[in-house]
């Protein structure tokens, strides 16, 4: 990342982590009276679905450990450090269900609120 930055004479980014969340910052800068924005932004792009999919990878490791036992959406949600237990369901919890690799203890009733999740052995 901080190569194709340098190739396109562009600041290095900047990586910041807040509230559960990683943010990647690019700046892009005049050079010959033309703007590289559009390689900032090709950069940026491709950086960013590179991050994403690090960081869903290491979640999902992290909840299929974490699972080894059975757990409660908030305990899951807890664990990953964030807030939105709708969003762990809908960005982590589904995800991991629908490729089998994580299970409900009470398939036939998905919205009880008594449901944990394991991981599947």
């Amino acid at each position: 990342m901080r190569q194709e930055m340098q190739k396109y004479g562009l600041p290095e980014p900047e990586f910041i982590e807040e509230q559960g969340a990683f943010k990647v910052i690019f700046r892009k800068e005049v050079i010959d009276n033309r703007t590289v924005s559009r390689a900032s932004d090709m950069v940026s792009d491709q950086v960013s679905d590179q991050v994403s999919d690090q960081v869903m990878r290491d979640a999902d490791k992290l909840i299929l450990h974490y699972c080894s036992r059975p757990r409660s959406t908030l305990e899951i949600t807890r664990a990953l450090n964030m807030a939105s237990r709708s969003y762990v369901m809908r960005a982590y919890i589904i995800p991991l269900i629908k490729s089998g690799k994580l299970r409900r203890t009470i398939p036939d009733k998905p919205n009880s609120r008594n449901q944990k999740y394991i991981a599947n052995s």
